[in-house]
């Protein structure tokens, strides 16, 4: 059984500084290395308490030169907030980095808040995201590369790093993924995986993984109310949170975005 660590790093108390934040949860990886834990994960979120960390693939590279042996993964990357260009260069920087350690795990988003602020249309999120993997393969396995889509065009493109060898990617999902094209031969050039609601499943096939997505259907868009809710405003004297807008109690206010 393979056991991996997910660290959402919660920012919950205003008055521990988020240094500190980081520095438990890179110790938590090294503990997670010793135990004997395949890979330690890393989510994406903006503007909110509800997670510290607004580049995973930052956590990774922090966490690779601090261990040995443990992966570390992103969960997940959201695609549309970036610019193809210097995610992929990001990517293949992160994975010689952690000699070939990186997990890649991608997704379209689903916080209108969060699109809003970096001046994204969250319902395009999905169209986006198919494209974007589409850049990442062929940056990855392509020495050379173009990409003319509907949401993004690159000219012909070189990325310097190049990957250590397959790479394990999971994208995060709302579709069963039941396609028979998800369980066949093994790419050579990227392993893959596709989640559903419920379950990982996991894709191995001789088709690109961006052709994969397309048929495996929609990617999940759905819209988190409760972010809209838990807006904060920071007063930089106190250097404390503090909540508005909405008058019902924190505990329960938490207790409802964890089970999101």
């Amino acid at each position: 059984m393979d056991f991996r660590m997910f660290s959402l790093m919660q920012y919950r108390d205003a008055a521990k500084p988020a240094q500190q934040v980081i520095d438990e949860v890179i110790e938590q990886s090294q503990l997670a290395e010793r135990v004997g834990l395949s890979a330690t994960w890393f989510a994406e979120h903006h503007f909110s308490n509800y997670a510290l960390c607004p580049s995973p693939l930052l956590m990774c590279a922090a966490v690779a030169r601090a261990t040995t042996r443990i992966r570390v993964a992103t969960g997940v990357v959201l695609l549309p907030l970036y610019r193809p260009a210097r995610l992929v260069s990001e990517i293949a920087f992160v994975d010689a980095l952690s000699h070939g350690g990186l997990v890649l795990g991608v997704g379209s988003g689903y916080q209108a808040c969060e699109f809003e602020r970096f001046g994204e249309d969250l319902k395009d999120s999905k169209d986006k995201t198919v494209e974007f993997i589409e850049i990442i393969e062929k940056g990855l396995s392509e020495d050379f590369f173009d990409y003319q889509g509907n949401h993004y065009a690159l000219p012909k493109t070189h990325i310097s790093s190049r990957p250590t060898g397959a790479m394990e990617i999971w994208m995060a999902g709302d579709s069963p993924a039941q396609d028979a094209h998800s369980r066949a031969a093994p790419s050579a050039a990227l392993s893959a995986a596709i989640s559903s609601r419920n379950e990982w499943v996991t894709s191995k096939s001789s088709q690109p993984f961006s052709s994969r997505v397309r048929r495996a259907g929609s990617i999940a868009n759905r819209h988190c109310h409760a972010c809209d809710r838990l807006r904060f405003e920071i007063d930089r004297d106190r250097r404390q949170m503090h909540r508005y807008g909405d008058e019902r109690d924190q505990a329960a206010e938490i207790r409802e975005v964890d089970q999101l």
